[in-house]
Order: C-alpha cells, then sequence, then structure tokens
C-alpha cells in the first residue's frame, strides 16, 4: 500500500525565464512512502510524556479510643478509727448531713459518725460518704430482725444495712477481702450450725464496736442494750475484732454507755 505525499512549496523569486513575467515559479515535490516506513517513522519518535507527580492521600486523624471505666460497685464495710461514747444522739457536733440533733433519732447521727470518719480517715475506700451507714440496731428505727435470725423473713428489717444474699468486703492496700455473705433470703449472717465469717471484720482484737444486738441479730433492751436507743446512759452491746464467730456483733458482756468503742459501717 503506497499513500503519496505531495508537498507545495511557493517561492517569491523568479525563474530566469519568466523574470520579465510577473508570475511565480512553482515546484512540486512528490515523494510516494510506504505505510511501513510510516510505522517505523512513528514508532521512532514516541511522544514524550511528562512525568507525574504521585498523590498522597491526606491523613485521617485517629482518635484514640479510651475504654469506659468501670464503677466500682463493691459493698464495703469498715471499722471507724475515731471512737464514741453511747450516747449519739445528744452530741450535736453530729447534726449535719441529715442528721438532727435532739429529734429523738439518734440514728442519723450514728450514720453521721460513719460519715465524718470516711471523709477523714478512708477517703482511698470507693464511694461516698453518703453511701456508708452504721451496722447497729435501735429497735424501732433501724432493725435486723424481730424473731431470732429473722425467721419471718426479710419483712421484719427496718432501714437494714445489709442486703440479703450479697457478699460484703473488707479493703485495704487495694486487696479486697471478703468478710461474709448474707443469707439469701434475709440480710443477715446466722451464725448457726458451725457457720462463721470468711475474715473477721477487722483484724484487731483490741478494736470493740457498738451494736445493740444480741448473737441471732435481735435487738437487747433499750436501757439494757443499746443505751435507752443511743441517747442515755444505760448500757450496750458490742461486737469484738478478731471474731469470726457471733461475738463479732455481741460478745456476750453489756459496757457501761460513757466508754467509748468505734462503729462498724457498711456501704449501701
Amino acid at each position: 500500500m503506497k499513500i503519496l505525499f505531495i508537498f507545495l512549496f511557493s517561492f517569491n523569486g523568479c525563474s530566469d525565464s519568466f523574470k520579465k513575467r510577473s508570475i511565480y515559479d512553482l515546484s512540486i515535490f512528490r515523494k510516494i512512502i510506504s505505510i511501513n516506513e510510516l510505522k517505523s517513522e512513528l514508532v521512532s519518535t514516541p511522544p514524550v510524556i511528562p512525568p507525574t507527580t504521585p498523590v498522597t492521600p491526606p491523613a485521617i486523624p485517629v482518635t484514640p479510643v479510651t475504654p469506659p471505666v468501670t464503677p466500682n460497685i463493691n459493698k464495703y464495710i469498715f471499722v471507724t478509727v475515731s471512737t464514741h461514747n453511747g450516747r449519739f444522739g445528744i452530741d450535736p457536733a453530729l447534726a449535719s448531713n441529715g442528721a438532727v440533733n435532739g429529734n429523738g433519732n439518734a440514728i442519723e447521727e450514728v450514720d453521721q459518725f460513719c460519715r465524718k470518719d470516711k471523709d477523714l480517715f478512708f477517703t482511698n475506700l470507693p464511694g461516698n460518704s453518703t453511701e456508708y451507714k452504721a451496722l447497729i440496731t435501735e429497735g424501732n428505727i433501724r432493725r435486723a430482725c424481730s424473731t431470732a435470725n429473722c425467721s419471718g423473713g426479710n419483712s421484719e428489717s427496718i432501714d437494714w444495712v445489709l442486703k440479703p444474699d450479697t457478699i460484703y468486703y473488707r479493703s485495704s492496700v487495694n486487696i479486697d477481702t471478703v468478710l461474709f455473705k448474707t443469707d439469701a433470703s434475709v440480710g443477715i449472717f446466722k451464725f448457726i450450725s458451725g457457720n462463721t465469717l470468711t475474715n473477721s471484720i477487722d483484724i484487731n482484737g483490741a478494736n470493740s464496736w457498738w451494736t445493740g444486738f444480741g448473737q441471732d441479730w435481735t435487738t437487747f433492751g433499750s436501757s439494757n442494750g443499746n443505751c435507752s436507743d443511743w441517747l442515755n446512759p444505760g448500757s450496750g452491746t458490742v461486737g469484738v475484732g478478731n471474731s469470726v464467730n457471733a461475738t463479732s456483733i455481741d460478745s456476750l458482756n453489756l459496757l457501761n454507755c460513757n466508754t467509748q468503742f468505734k462503729i462498724v459501717c457498711v456501704r449501701q
């Protein structure tokens, strides 16, 4: 296959034979090339492609994900560092955070005693101070059982601080120690059939705390068991440290209400 290329060139100058005539010479150049020659020409001179700069996609910022903090909801028990006589209801220093001095409800003041100690000495213990109440009985305002070991069920309890089927802990140096688990149906630990606490509420055998309980969780008589509802002189029952049996809530001794003892406080 042949391709005919005709190139026309015009010249401004005249040839010798036409000098006196005002016309232009025409020269016609003709060349015939083959298709293979054309291909050779095209291939031998490849097109120049300008270099391209790679495009880097913009970086997508990554926000680190902080896992949610799981709140510590364990139920803790602590024994106060401070001591108090059995006449909580006549101490005006305890009339705050809901406690009203002189209104006949000494339990409010005992709870405030727990809260003050929590703020002073147990700041690392989980929970706010308002979450803690005193493990103590008055009979009509706070009661564990009205019959031995709550034989009538959980309905015998009034404003009670232990919950049924719940594990309670003592905490020290970031280590939680199991003290006991309450009965499945009532909020007490039944000291029957040789049952004992897993660990003592307090390891110091020299410590004692006001309770007002008998060893079966019933309330002693007002004047000879809980210092006349923790308002006036009389006697009261106490629990003792380094004990895993019923003496942890009742040492079987009645103590003068002017004596200074501690309080066991429980997280709600």
